[in-house]
């Protein structure tokens, strides 16, 4: 969930981490995380109705590895502005 309004450039930062990294695409084995992140403006049904005045989207985890941490976050123009770590 993020702030309704937020510039239209935004990019929704999200960065799987795993304890199978040979299992990731082999494009994202030497960065050892996938990224499966998105522009907000670009999200299309990834869009959920919105929640007390924020945005929420939503996005389907990959099944080919195991998920052992997750960065989501947004950026603005390449820079991070805000992240939140978690263990799912």
């Amino acid at each position: 969930m993020i702030e309704r309004d937020i510039p239209a450039d935004t990019e929704l930062v999200c960065h799987l981490f795993t304890n199978e990294p040979w299992r990731l695409p082999e494009a994202r084995r030497a960065s050892r995380f996938d990224n499966i992140g998105f522009f907000a403006d670009l999200a299309g049904g990834q869009e959920l109705k919105g929640f007390d005045g924020c945005r929420v989207f939503t996005m389907v985890l990959p099944d080919s590895y195991s998920v052992s941490a997750v960065m989501a976050g947004y950026a603005l123009g390449g820079r991070v502005i805000w992240e939140e770590n978690f263990r799912p």
